[in-house]
Formats: C-alpha cells, structure tokens, sequence
C-alpha cells in the first residue's frame, strides 16, 4: 500500500508509564502480526526539565559568611562568658554595631522613631542624656518632654540592668537564638549539606567526645562521627572550623538546659521556647541581622550547597565534588554544576580576549612575529599553552602544535585561511592511522577541532572568503606550497 494513512485515535501507542496496550484487531490489521508489541520495552515519561541551581557570586558569600562569623562569634563570647550589655560587633562591612538589651522587632532603620531604642546612642553604644532626651522632645513637640525623657530612661536603664543581672535573661538567649542561626548558616556554607540533612541532625553525648579527637582525612580537614538515635552521622570542615563547632556545642548547651531536645540545630518557636531549626531560619536569620542594622543580599540553603560544589568542582573535579555532598555524579552535573555568573562572565571575557588576539584582521601586522605553516609566531621557541590543560603541549617544532599556543596567530586573509584547510585536508588523510579511538581524540581529533574552531572564526570575518578557499582546497586541491609538499611525503610514506 503506498502513500500516507492515519492511524485513529484510540489505536495509537501512547508514552506512559503504564504497559502499553495493542489490542488484536490493531496488531493483525496495521501490522500484519498477531504478536507485534508483545516484547515490547515500557518508556517511561521524559525527565523534566531541570534548571542548575544558581550560585551566588563570591561577594554575596563573603558577605553572609563574614557577617555571620561576626555575629556568631560576638554573641556566643558574650553569652557564654557572661559578659555585660552593651557589647559591640565588627560587621563584613567594617562597621560597629552596638547590641544592647532590646527585644528583636524594631530594625535599626526606624531607631529614630522606636521608644525602645530612642533611648540609646546607637553610635557609641551608651545611654543618651536626660538633657539630650529632653531636647529631641522638644524638637518633636511631644507633651510633657521632660516626664518623657525621664520614663524612657528609666525603662532603658532597667531592661539594662536585668539583661545584666542574669545569665539566662530573655535578652541574652533571645541573641543567642540568633549567634544559632548564624552558624548554622556557617555550617551549610561550610559542609554544602541540604537543609533537610541539616535539619535531621541529630545530638548525643558522642558528638562532644568526636569533635575533640576527629579523624583526619586530609590535611586542612577533620571527620566527625558520632552515633545519634542508633544511626551513625558523619561531617568533614575544615581545621579552622573545628573551634567554631565546639563554641557551637557549647551554646547549644546554654539555650536547651535541662529540656528534652534531639535536633543538633536548633531556633526559637512560637512560644518562644528552644525547638529544632526551622526550614525558614535563614530568613529569620537576614531579618535579625537588619535589626542590627546589617542588611545583606540573600542567599538560600540551595544556593549554598551549589556553592560547595562550585568550589569542590574547581578545586578537586565533579567526582570528588559528588562524594563530598553526598550525591550522584549525575545530579553533581544536572543541578549544581552551574558556575557563578561572575564566573561566567570572567571565563568568557578571558576566553573572548583570547580569540581577539588570537585572529587578527587582514592587513594587521605584529612587530617581530615570524610566518608559519598554520599562520604566525610573535615569540618563536618561547611556547606558552593556551589553557593550563591543553590535549597537545604547544611545540615549535611542529606545525599542529603552533595551534595551541598562546604566541599563536592568525589572520583573516586568504593566505592564512589557505593555510588551515591546507593542514586540515593533510590531517584528515592522516588520521585513519591512529591504533585507537583514545589515539585519534587526543591528537588527530584535539587538531581537528582546533582548526574547525580557529577557521569558523575566521568564517565570522569573511565568510565568502573562507568559503571559496574551502572549496578551492577541498574540492579542487589546491593546496598551499608547504602543506602540498607534505601531502605528497605522506603519499610516498603510504600513510594517506
């Protein structure tokens, strides 16, 4: 039967996750065979499409790792050795910030208008004056100035003294809640673990014990393991983490007391009791941060753990990047392995640079560079590679190895374009004798790609140029002197 029929509806194969279904009737008058489709393979529906989580750029991360460890440390030094109110913080940005007894619910952006925090020169850190009071309400024409003056410092001095006078003041573990949040921030920069990892770690008395004698699997780096509800947990940080962790420990001992609490990473619930982090707490965390007046770009637990792989890629390759954060290689690759934009942007300006010098227009000339057989040298017998790792080590003794070095170039005129198809027509006749498919990759094939790459450069210059050159050389053979030259040694060589 010729030309084209359709097949209705309700006889088509459908992509399902279910067995696919061919009644009799459709096996035997569409394709002529009872058992048609009977062996047949179930496809599953296609994966979704899944967009790389974003990593944020280097200064977004400094920022929230700097602030965090200022916080974090500030807090935890004053909590924990009981120090008196007010006490300052360096912030990321160099500034000092004075933490005094204040309740978190009024940003520092509004102190001016906060009766709380009116009372208080957030400059230096001190109570502000009678006098000084009396003034500013006066200017605001508020009733009865001096008998608001006196309340407002009256209140200020005793929430100062009560912060001052208990270790477990509400102030004080109000503040702690946040120097918790704050590591656990550092911790998820530090591991690159998810947020629900971190929030089902679990404590023991073993962790105390292992974080003072960890294992040392590499020389900056320590693994802690411990057991905790009968199952074995497992982190590595970095030796310069290892003290923040046991201040750490430390806190979490003075915020949960005496109650019943499992959860390694805790918060602050409803009701203002301890209770296990929440999935928010990083939120939490920016917002208490800008009641100390310290506002940041924010970055999720996500983005975080696309960081880590963003540097254990970079540094140690996605294999190790994947067994670090505890993932498949595949979704190492599909979800995290996006790169930073800023990264993104410096490779392609380094790599766009590289071509501007590399291809050169027609009639530019380089002082003191020297012809080859590929184009020309600017600095013969002083080969530099044109990346840190290049399949074939730049070599002035060969021609193909020009091609990979920085001193490299080439110009966008017909001699130099002849020059290329010339040395690709000779590889291609050469490449058949490589003894395997590793062979050809890393020298026929790596000299190929390199030159379809250098000559669609060159396309984008002058593109009937190039292509008539391509067609003299491919189709009629009209090599360029040195290059047929060596056409006719591999002829005599057998070898094309």
């Amino acid at each position: 039967m010729r030309g084209t029929f359709l097949i209705p509806s309700r006889y088509l194969i459908k992509w399902a996750d279910n067995p696919i279904k061919i009644n009799e009737r459709t096996q035997r008058g569409f394709f002529g065979d009872d058992n048609f489709g009977a062996d047949i393979q179930t496809m599953r529906s296609l994966r979704k499409h899944v967009v790389p989580t974003e990593v944020p750029d280097s200064e977004r991360q400094a920022l929230l790792i700097a602030s965090a460890d200022a916080v974090f440390s500030s807090i935890s030094s004053n909590v924990l050795e009981f120090k008196s109110y007010p006490f300052s913080i360096v912030t990321s940005l160099g500034e000092t910030v004075h933490v005094i007894p204040r309740s978190n619910g009024t940003s520092r952006r509004n102190a001016e208008n906060s009766r709380g925090l009116i009372a208080w020169n957030l400059q230096s850190g001190e109570l502000r004056s009678r006098e000084e009071l009396y003034e500013r309400f006066v200017a605001d024409g508020t009733k009865s100035p001096i008998g608001k003056a006196n309340k407002v410092l009256r209140v200020a001095s005793e929430l100062l003294k009560e912060a001052n006078l208990s270790a477990q003041s509400a102030f004080r573990r109000e503040h702690a809640v946040t120097a918790a949040y704050a590591f656990a921030a550092l911790f998820l920069a530090e591991t690159g673990i998810n947020l629900s990892q971190l929030q089902g770690m679990k404590w023991s008395p073993e962790l105390s014990e292992s974080v003072q004698s960890p294992s040392v699997v590499r020389q900056k780096f320590r693994e802690v393991k411990y057991r905790a509800g009968g199952v074995e947990i497992a982190f590595k940080v970095s030796v310069g983490f290892m003290p923040k962790l046991k201040t750490y420990l430390k806190l979490r001992e003075y915020l949960v007391q005496d109650a019943s609490l499992d959860e390694l990473f805790i918060g602050r619930g409803r009701s203002n009791e301890t209770v296990g982090l929440s999935p928010d707490f990083l939120n939490q965390l920016y917002e208490r941060l800008e009641f100390f007046g310290v506002v940041l770009p924010r970055v999720t637990a996500r983005q975080w753990r696309a960081a880590k792989q963003d540097w254990a890629i970079s540094n140690h390759g996605p294999v190790v990047a994947a067994k670090l954060l505890g993932h498949s290689l595949e979704t190492a690759i599909r979800a995290y392995s996006n790169g930073t934009d800023s990264a993104h942007k410096a490779e392609m300006g380094a790599f766009l640079a590289s071509v501007e010098k590399t291809v050169l227009r027609a009639n530019e000339t380089v002082p003191g560079s020297i012809k080859s057989a590929v184009g020309a040298c600017v600095d013969f017998k002083k080969p530099e590679p044109i990346a840190p790792s290049v399949q074939v080590k730049p070599d002035c003794r060969s021609s193909e190895g020009c091609l990979f070095c920085d001193r490299y170039r080439v110009h966008a005129d017909a001699t130099d374009v002849r020059k290329l198809f010339s040395c690709r027509y000779c590889v291609r006749l050469a490449c058949n004798r490589a003894d395997s498919v590793d062979q050809y990759d890393s020298s026929f094939g790596a000299v190929l790609r390199r030159l379809d790459f250098l000559l669609e450069e060159l396309r984008k210059r002058d593109s009937a140029l190039v292509a008539r050159i391509e067609e003299d050389v491919e189709v009629m053979g009209n090599l360029d002197p040195f290059w047929a030259g060596k056409l006719e040694q591999l002829f005599e060589l057998g070898m094309a």
